[in-house]
């Protein structure tokens, strides 16, 4: 009797009047249910009952010990972008040069091929090359044949034109801050090389330089100008190999240097009766013969003109009086 009771107790207290339960083994599978988490069958039928998870744990509080120990070990937001800013001051300094940042820009430099003059300087720095392009006196792109780097270990530097450029680019860059070398470069039909020195450590750094060499390049060169493309200035009767090597002041081939009252005018003696004068006056008298003369880009003159002891030069808007002795 007593386990009848019991059993009725037990149905009684999972009972729910909303419930609608078939009868009474389902009431006992829901009471085993509750107890020992497991479904509960009724003879030959097997009808899963649906179990109860027990409730989700409770977050901590944020007053809690895991908390405050969990936001003690990681830094703070404030730390955060301090460490972020001492990273880029770090990085910063590292691709900074010693001293103020040097100032980019682009120049054009007119060459000095005579012996004795200075050869020309291109500056970089350590971060950043440049680019050297090579044009005749009409601005015409003078080829380059071939690049010699004579400091490897300092420069960095093709031996050849940039690749897709019009053959007359090259590039160079430093691969030390404040090292110092030299580069040669060799010209199409020039006999003359031009020695550049490479500069790092300076204020200005040049990005870009176009070099005027005093002379046109040879009618006979692949894409030389014209007369017409090179304004009228020469033309193939007008050429003489002589006047190229008077604009870049170097002695023409038979000629013999002379004295001359002006520092501005430099006149060549030469066979036939000749001379050649280079300058960047206006020659008034005597007349060029057959009209030779050329012009370079910043104005210099050279003419073949017969012989004579005195010439009259128009000089920034003045007219003078040129006279010519002999060296001997």
């Amino acid at each position: 009797m007593k386990k009848f009771l019991y059993l009725g107790m037990a149905i009684c207290a999972i009972t729910v009047p909303s419930m609608a339960i078939a009868d009474t083994a389902d009431m006992l599978g829901k009471a085993v249910d509750a107890v020992g988490g497991k479904s509960a069958t009724t003879g030959s039928n097997k009808t899963p009952v649906a179990t109860t998870s027990p409730p989700p744990v409770p977050l901590a509080p944020d007053e809690s010990a895991i908390v405050t120990e969990i936001r003690a070990s990681e830094p703070t937001p404030e730390e955060i972008l301090q460490i972020k800013k001492i990273w880029q001051d770090l990085n910063n300094a590292k691709g900074r040069p010693i001293g103020d940042q040097p100032k980019p820009v682009i120049i054009q430099t007119d060459l000095d091929l005579s012996p004795g003059s200075t050869p020309p300087v291109v500056r970089v720095s350590n971060q950043t090359g440049s680019i050297m392009t090579f044009l005749d006196a009409s601005g015409k792109i003078w080829p380059i044949a071939h690049v010699e780097n004579m400091s490897p270990d300092i420069i960095d530097a093709q031996d050849k034109p940039i690749e897709g450029s019009s053959g007359n680019s090259m590039f160079a860059k430093i691969k030390r801050f404040g090292a110092s070398g030299n580069l040669g470069v060799f010209l199409k039909d020039l006999t003359t090389p031009i020695i550049i020195t490479i500069l790092s450590g300076q204020k200005d750094v040049d990005y870009r330089v176009d070099f005027r060499v005093p002379a046109l390049i040879r009618p006979t060169t692949p894409g030389a100008p014209s007369a017409s493309e090179a304004g009228g200035v020469v033309s193939k009767t007008e050429w003489d190999d002589r006047l190229a090597n008077a604009l870049m002041t170097i002695t023409p081939d038979g000629c013999k240097a002379q004295n001359t009252s002006n520092p501005e005018t430099s006149v060549w003696a030469c066979e036939k009766n000749q001379s050649i004068i280079r300058s960047k006056g206006v020659l008034l008298s005597p007349a060029p013969l057959n009209g030779k003369k050329l012009v370079a880009s910043d104005s210099t003159k050279a003419y073949l003109i017969p012989s004579s002891p005195v010439l009259s030069m128009l000089i920034n808007g003045v007219t003078v009086s040129v006279r010519i002795t002999s060296k001997d």
